[in-house]
C-alpha cells in the first residue's frame, strides 16, 4: 500500500514537472514592461501665479513624484508676440527659493524654458523665440538664461525647452555647446543626427494621459515613454476660459497614475537611450500615415515615444509604403477610367484638332499639383495635394488613352481613295 502511494506521488510529480517548466519559462520570457511617465510643467516665471506653483509642489510631495519645471528666467510684461521694448523681469528671489527647496527634495527638475518667452518675429505664422536667429544670438540667450537659473536656484540646469516648441538647427547646436544634455520640444522639429543630446519631446496633454497610458500598454517593443505637458492655464482655477480640469481633478489624476503598478513617474534626466535616432524614427512613424485618410492608416502611437524596436514593429504592422501605393494607385486608376469615359464621349462630338487642350491640360495639372505638393520642402500634412497629384495623373492617363483610341479609330476610318475611284493597285 505504501509502495502504491509512493508510486502515485511520484507519478503526480512527473506529471506536474512539464506544467512547472512551462510556468517558469513563460515567466522568464515575459517582458519586464514598465511605462515611464515624465510630467513637464511649462512657463513658471516672474509673472506667473506663485500660489498655483506652491499648490503643484504640494501635490507632487503628497504623491512622491517629480516634475520637470520649464522656467522662463526673464519675462517681459505684455503679450509674448509684442516686440516693442519692455521691462525685463527676472525670476524673483522668493520664487527661486521655493523652486530651490523643491528641487533639493527631488520634487522639481529645473529646465530652461527659453530666455524671455517672447517671439522675435510677430508676423511669423508660428511664433518663435529662437528659430530664425543666428547661432551667436541663440547661444548668448541660452547661456545667459542657464547661468541665471543655476545661480538663482542653485541647481545644475541640463534641460532646454524652446518656447512654442519652435527651434532650428542653430538652436540644437547652441544648446549643446552651452552644456545642455536634454532637449524637449514636440515631434515637429528637426533633430541633428550628429548631436549627442537626448531628445525627449512632449507626447500628450493632461486630458489624454489615461489614453496615453492605455496606448503605451499595447504599444510594441520595450520602454514606452510618455511626456505629459501642462500649463497653469490648463487649470480652471487659473483660467476659466481655457482650463480643462480643476486642481482637485489633477490631484486625482496623480493618485491614479501612482496607483498603476506598471507605471513609473520619473524625472526627464533619469531616462537614457532617447537620442536623435530614436526621435527621428518616431517622427517618421507619425508623419507617413498623414498622407492617408484616417480610416486607412495603420496602427500609430502618437501619445507615446516608442523604442527603436517598437518603431520597427509598428512600421511592419503599419506597412505605410504599401498602403500609400495601393490607395493612391487605386485613386489614379479610378480617376483615369472616369476621365477616359468622359473624354471619349467628348471626342465623339468634336474634331480631333479641338482636343489639343485636353492633351495638354493633363500634364500641366500633374506638374502643378506635384510642384505645390513639394513646395517649401514640406511634405507632411499635404495629403490633399498628393491626392490632387494622383487625381491629375489619373486624368492625364485617361485623357491620353482616350485621345490615342480616337486617333487609332480615325486612322482606320481613312478611305482608300484609289479604290473609291475604281482604280486598282498596280
Amino acid at each position: 500500500m505504501i509502495g502504491c502511494t509512493r508510486t502515485a506521488s511520484l507519478g503526480c510529480v512527473i506529471l506536474l514537472v512539464p506544467f512547472l517548466f512551462l510556468t517558469v519559462a513563460s515567466g522568464a520570457n515575459a517582458p519586464d514592461r514598465q511605462v515611464r511617465v515624465v510630467l513637464r510643467y511649462d512657463d513658471p516665471s516672474a509673472i506667473t501665479d506663485t500660489e498655483m506653483e506652491t499648490k503643484l509642489i504640494g501635490a507632487f510631495r503628497e504623491h512622491a513624484v517629480a516634475c520637470t519645471f520649464g522656467i522662463v528666467p526673464f519675462r517681459y510684461v505684455g503679450p509674448p508676440t509684442d516686440t516693442r521694448s519692455q521691462e525685463e523681469l527676472p525670476l524673483p528671489p522668493k520664487k527661486a527659493e521655493l523652486f530651490a527647496v523643491a528641487a533639493r527634495e527631488g520634487l522639481l527638475e529645473i529646465a530652461l524654458h527659453g530666455y524671455s518667452h517672447r517671439a522675435h518675429n510677430p508676423l511669423s505664422p508660428r511664433p518663435s523665440e529662437f528659430a530664425g536667429l543666428d547661432y551667436a544670438e541663440q547661444r548668448q540667450k541660452i547661456q545667459r538664461g542657464k547661468a541665471f537659473l543655476e545661480a538663482d536656484i542653485g541647481v545644475e540646469v541640463k534641460i532646454f525647452i524652446p518656447p512654442w516648441s519652435a527651434y532650428d538647427s542653430n538652436t540644437i547646436k547652441a544648446a549643446e555647446e552651452s552644456g545642455i544634455e536634454y532637449f524637449s520640444a514636440d515631434m515637429r522639429g528637426p533633430a541633428d543626427s550628429s548631436s549627442s543630446m537626448a531628445f525627449l519631446p512632449c507626447t500628450c496633454s493632461l486630458t489624454r494621459l489615461k489614453e496615453a497610458v492605455a496606448s503605451a500598454r499595447t504599444a510594441p517593443g520595450p520602454d514606452p515613454i510618455i511626456v505629459v505637458l501642462f500649463h497653469a492655464y490648463d487649470f480652471l482655477e487659473s483660467d476659466p476660459a481655457r482650463g480643462v480640469m480643476t486642481f482637485d481633478q489633477f490631484k486625482e489624476t496623480l493618485r491614479w497614475l501612482t496607483d498603476q503598478p506598471d507605471v513609473r513617474v520619473v524625472p526627464m534626466r533619469s531616462i537614457p537611450g532617447v537620442d536623435s535616432h530614436r526621435y527621428a524614427l518616431n517622427q517618421r512613424l507619425l508623419t507617413t500615415p498623414r498622407h492617408l485618410p484616417r480610416r486607412l492608416r495603420g496602427p500609430v502611437y502618437p501619445l507615446v515615444l516608442l523604442s527603436p524596436e517598437g518603431v520597427r514593429i509598428a512600421v511592419h504592422r503599419q506597412k505605410p509604403v504599401v498602403r500609400v501605393i495601393v490607395f493612391y494607385g487605386v485613386l489614379t486608376l479610378f480617376v483615369g477610367f472616369a476621365s477616359f469615359l468622359a473624354v471619349s464621349l467628348a471626342l465623339a462630338r468634336m474634331a480631333l484638332s479641338g482636343s489639343k487642350f485636353l492633351l495638354l491640360s493633363g500634364p500641366a495639372l500633374v506638374a502643378a499639383s506635384i510642384a505645390w505638393t513639394f513646395h517649401e520642402g514640406y511634405f507632411g500634412g499635404r495629403m490633399r495635394m498628393i491626392m490632387t497629384a494622383a487625381g491629375a495623373a489619373g486624368y492625364c492617363i485617361g485623357t491620353w488613352g482616350a485621345l490615342l483610341r480616337q486617333k487609332c479609330r480615325s486612322d482606320k476610318d481613312v478611305p482608300d481613295y484609289p479604290f473609291r475611284h475604281g482604280h486598282s493597285p498596280s
